[in-house]
């Protein structure tokens, strides 16, 4: 047999393969974008823990908070003017937005951590005289994070 027909054939079948695997993980990052999945990184676990994953869900607090990261609109406020945007508030809808809105907010309180993010996130400017009242929520975020 020659040895460049075997050569030609393991070529084949090992790009045969590459491709059967590409297309492997493609349909699972396409699955998971689709179900609403996200890395577990923290802003995907406080979605998880604040809208259970959802792109829309319903106002929460009462009607106070709206979005995948259910912001109430004096956190938006707070966290446009320390990012110097102009927002309009109906923007809170929109994950790339309102993930901007989060890291501002927060940075603008003095949250540093994953854990000082999540509380000030919950219980506002002054999260840390809250930080008994958070340990709940808290604790729902590591969870969501470490997808639980």
């Amino acid at each position: 047999m020659n040895p460049y027909t075997r050569e030609a054939t393991g070529a084949m079948v090992a790009g045969i393969l590459l491709v059967l695997l590409a297309f492997a993980l493609a349909v699972v990052v396409a699955a998971s974008k689709a179900s609403g999945a996200e890395p577990r990184t923290l802003l995907g676990a406080i979605r998880q823990v604040e809208s259970s994953g959802r792109a829309n869900p319903p106002p929460g607090d009462g009607g106070r908070s709206q979005g995948p990261l259910q912001c109430g609109r004096a956190a938006w406020q707070d966290g446009c003017e320390y990012g110097g945007v102009d927002w309009p508030y109906e923007l809170v809808h929109s994950l790339p937005h309102v993930s901007k809105v989060f890291v501002w907010y927060t940075s603008r309180y003095g949250a540093k951590t994953d854990e000082e993010r999540a509380r000030c996130w919950n219980s506002g400017p002054r999260w840390r005289a809250k930080y008994g009242k958070t340990e709940r929520y808290w604790n729902k975020v590591k969870a969501a994070a470490k997808g639980g």
